[in-house]
């Protein structure tokens, strides 16, 4: 069957526009350009890049929150949000523990820091939870 050749003419302006555009492809398949321009030149602001998890660190994920990690530290390490964190967890079939709520192996430690002097909003901040919260559990022990 015979090749069917067509030939487009296009104007100055649509011209320029295509080699605006061939020139910024370019650009960022070269590494030139992280953040695309609007068409008025003004830098367009990317909010946050997304990041899909594979299957085996959505295993990791789900190891890390079961040895007693929060949402809050998974979600930081890996640099995704705390939604897609717990999304994984759901996906992994983790059963998702309670905001405020420390595991046994989590539990065990805070006890021993509180022993060696650690004052509650420390122990807070490292386990992710609010200090009154973290009095709660400590003396429900």
């Amino acid at each position: 069957m015979p090749r069917l050749q067509t030939t487009v003419r296009l104007s100055e302006a649509d011209q320029n526009k295509q080699l605006r555009v061939l020139h910024a492809v370019h650009a960022v398949v070269d590494g030139h350009i992280t953040r695309p321009e609007t068409s008025d030149g003004r830098r367009k602001v990317i909010v946050q890049t997304q990041h899909r998890l594979t299957q085996a660190e959505i295993a990791q994920v789900a190891a890390e929150y079961q040895a007693g990690w929060t949402l809050p530290q998974i979600a930081k390490r890996w640099g995704i949000n705390r939604e897609t964190a717990r999304l994984a967890l759901t996906r992994a079939c983790v059963p998702i523990r309670e905001r405020g709520t420390l595991s046994p192996a989590m539990l065990k430690q805070a006890l021993q820091l509180e022993a060696d002097g650690w004052s509650l909003n420390k122990l807070g901040a490292k386990f992710g939870i609010d200090p009154k919260t973290m009095k709660k559990r400590l003396t429900e022990q």
